[in-house]
C-alpha cells in the first residue's frame, strides 16, 4: 500500500530525468555532460553534485571541496613554538599545497578549545584525511575537528532541490 502511494512521485522523478536526458545538448556552464563510466568510487563521487540533480532547476556550480579543521597543540607543539619561531601559517600552507590544495585562512583562536583555526580547498574530498593524518603524525597537534564547508549558493540550491521534491510529493511529514 505505501509503495503505491509513493509510485507516483517516482514515477514523476524518473519522467523528469528522461527528458532531461533526450533533450539536445547544451553549451556553457550548466551543459549536461555525457562521461565515461568512473573508473574508482571517489572519481564519482567528486561529480555527484552534477550528475544526481534531480532536475533542470537544481544545478550546482562546480567548486572545489572546501574545509574547516579546528586544531588544538599538543604540549610538544606549545614548547617547540616557545624554544624556535616557527610559523604554523606557512608550514600549513607548504603542506595543503604539497597535497595539491590552497590554504584560503589561518587563524589563532584566543577563546574556545581549539588553538587554531584553517579553512583551506582541495581538488579531491579524500586529500583532507591525508592532511589530517600528516598533521596528527607531527605530535605539534594532539585534537583536530574538521568539517566540509558548503556555500551558501549551494545550500539554497540544495533548499530548492528539497522544495522540489516536497512539491512533487516525494516527501512526507505525516505518520499514519
Amino acid at each position: 500500500r505505501h509503495v503505491l502511494r509513493a509510485l507516483p512521485a517516482v514515477m514523476s522523478l524518473l519522467l523528469s530525468r528522461a527528458r532531461l536526458l533526450s533533450r539536445p545538448a547544451q553549451t556553457g556552464a550548466r551543459a549536461l555532460v555525457t562521461r565515461a563510466p568512473f573508473a574508482t568510487l571517489a572519481q564519482g563521487a567528486e561529480t555527484e553534485e552534477q550528475e544526481f540533480s534531480p532536475d533542470a532547476a537544481v544545478a550546482f556550480e562546480a567548486a572545489e571541496p572546501t574545509f574547516m579543521t579546528t586544531l588544538t597543540f599538543s604540549e610538544e607543539g606549545v614548547k617547540a613554538m616557545i624554544d624556535k619561531d616557527i610559523d604554523r601559517e606557512k608550514s600549513a600552507a607548504k603542506l595543503i599545497g604539497l597535497l595539491g590544495g590552497r590554504l584560503e585562512t589561518y587563524h589563532v583562536t584566543t577563546t574556545g578549545s581549539a588553538n587554531a583555526v584553517l579553512v583551506y580547498r582541495f581538488p579531491k574530498n579524500h586529500d583532507v584525511q591525508t592532511l589530517i593524518y600528516a598533521l596528527m603524525a607531527s605530535g605539534s597537534y594532539k585534537e583536530q575537528t574538521t568539517t566540509k564547508l558548503m556555500r551558501w549558493s549551494d545550500a539554497a540550491m540544495s533548499l530548492r532541490a528539497a522544495r522540489n521534491l516536497y512539491n512533487r510529493g516525494g516527501v512526507s511529514c505525516k505518520i499514519n
